[in-house]
């Protein structure tokens, strides 16, 4: 096939006089645009300044306004008006919080350091750069690698839109993960903490003790066990439905489906008297049901609680515990007592599409060796 030139020049005289170098070049449509003036005198300046243009993906004039990123970035990650967000969401699940919390990433991160440039002379270099920057403002790897995620996103979304030819962001490399790996309670300090008869001296409220021994016995997240409402209580099981976000409220779980939890009866007994007392409304509620605890609050107590058994700050920090450490622990445990993995996945929610599907139709006598472990937990017997 023969080569194609991607520009031609041709001399004009102009009605001065003055001899000026014209190109004329190729159009999306593969057709032959008019002719463009260079400016140029020689022939070899205009032909460096096409190439000029070439580079930049220029040469139609139409391309050559000026798009700034802080321009580009106009109502990005709105939830309502982001162009991304609205075709995103067509096709798969997306959150508030994750906009939200990406708005804040381009506003205070992007926006500030590319902002007045315009987003075809963003290199990748500069990119590399601006990474390497963050953990200089003392955010962690994991943090700067989040950013740039984000980053990428928008700059991918330019490319589709024809804005960009590649990602500059592309050939990146991320910086290395170095997420701190959770720590988790000994057995002995579970059956400390969740000790019945002495519960009232390490714990400032039942609500929180159950609501720990909730997520302990099933692995469910904070904001899931806040979203148990008197709906969720079957006979034997609960329904994790929601999770509860103190910005948005009720929002999809993290996996964006619901899956069903089996739980300790007497447990079970306690959450259908607080459902009871509350209206059938939230369980783990002060306001009468109206409105979950608050997550501070309840990670207050977390914290009170440990230093009551002898887990000062110093030491939780260095271990690294916090609620989501309940998860780490229901895991180890079920695993060290060879529950299976597919069978524990599904129960805590980190199953692919296709397990969940599996375990869809909830069958109390396949978990009884579920249940006989959290039976371990809440009545402190030993387990492992």
């Amino acid at each position: 096939m023969r080569y194609r030139e991607p520009f031609t020049l041709y001399l004009r005289k102009l009605p001065s006089g003055k001899k000026i170098w014209y190109y004329q070049t190729y159009d999306d449509n593969n057709k032959r645009t008019s002719g463009f003036s260079t400016g140029k005198k020689s022939k070899t300046a205009a032909k460096a300044y096409c190439f000029d243009l070439l580079k930049k993906d220029l040469l139609i004039p139409e391309r050559r306004t000026k798009l700034l990123f802080e321009d580009y970035s106009k109502n990005w990650w709105d939830w309502e008006k982001c162009e991304y967000l609205i075709y995103t969401r067509k096709r798969k699940n997306l959150t508030q919080s994750y906009a939200k919390t990406s708005m804040g990433v381009m506003n205070n991160y992007l926006i500030p350091v590319f902002g007045k440039k315009e987003i075809k002379e963003i290199k990748s270099y500069e990119i590399e750069k601006w990474l390497d920057s963050l953990s200089g403002k003392g955010l962690s790897n994991t943090t700067a690698r989040f950013y740039l995620a984000i980053f990428k996103i928008m700059l991918k979304e330019a490319v589709r839109r024809d804005i960009l030819k590649v990602n500059p962001a592309d050939s990146v490399m991320p910086l290395k993960d170095d997420t701190v790996r959770r720590g988790v309670l000994n057995q002995d300090e579970v059956t400390a903490i969740f000790n019945y008869e002495e519960r009232g001296e390490i714990w400032d409220d039942e609500l929180s003790y159950y609501a720990n021994l909730l997520s302990a016995c099933t692995g469910m997240r904070m904001g899931e066990i806040l979203a148990v409402r008197g709906e969720c209580l079957m006979s034997d099981y609960i329904r994790v439905d929601k999770q509860f976000k103190e910005r948005y409220g009720l929002c999809d779980t993290k996996s964006h489906y619901a899956r069903e939890v089996i739980i300790p009866e007497q447990l079970m007994t306690v959450l259908k008297e607080y459902s009871e007392r509350n209206n059938g409304g939230y369980v783990f509620s002060k306001s009468g049901g109206k409105r979950p605890m608050d997550q501070r609050s309840l990670r207050d107590r977390l914290n009170k609680a440990m230093k009551n058994i002898g887990i000062d700050d110093e030491e939780r920090r260095k271990r690294n515990i916090c609620f989501h450490s309940w998860r780490h622990y229901l895991n180890t445990t079920m695993r060290s007592n060879n529950i299976m993995d597919g069978k524990l996945r599904a129960m805590v929610g980190h199953s692919s599409q296709e397990m969940t599907d599996h375990y869809t139709h909830f069958n109390k006598d396949d978990y009884k060796d579920i249940q006989k472990v959290q039976n371990k937990i809440i009545n402190f017997e030993k387990v492992g």
